[in-house]
């Protein structure tokens, strides 16, 4: 969980949708873009932050995501957890 707790706003934003929506997950569909700024607004963020959230700074997070061994890639836009594990800390944190 210290590798959570250290990631950025929008790393956190990323796996946390990417929790939420399990096998459904689409990472760069308008509809994921815009649960992504949601979460950063829910967690404090500014709308100015939340706005900038774009195709190119979500690949920028799923990377640092693979690279901190959180997610994995299983083929060209299908990303999964690491851990399932995970799935139900981050999902129990949101409520």
């Amino acid at each position: 969980m210290r590798v959570v707790h250290a990631l950025t706003p929008l790393q956190t934003a990323v796996l946390c949708v990417l929790a939420e929506s399990g096998t459904n997950y689409r990472p760069f569909e308008a509809a994921t873009l815009e649960k992504y700024r949601e979460a950063l607004k829910a967690a404090g963020e500014s709308a100015e932050a939340a706005a900038k959230i774009d195709v190119p700074s979500t690949q920028a997070a799923l990377q640092a995501l693979q690279d901190k061994s959180l997610i994995w890639r299983a083929s060209r836009g299908v990303y999964a957890l690491e851990d399932a594990s995970l799935q139900a800390v981050l999902l129990g944190a949101r409520r």
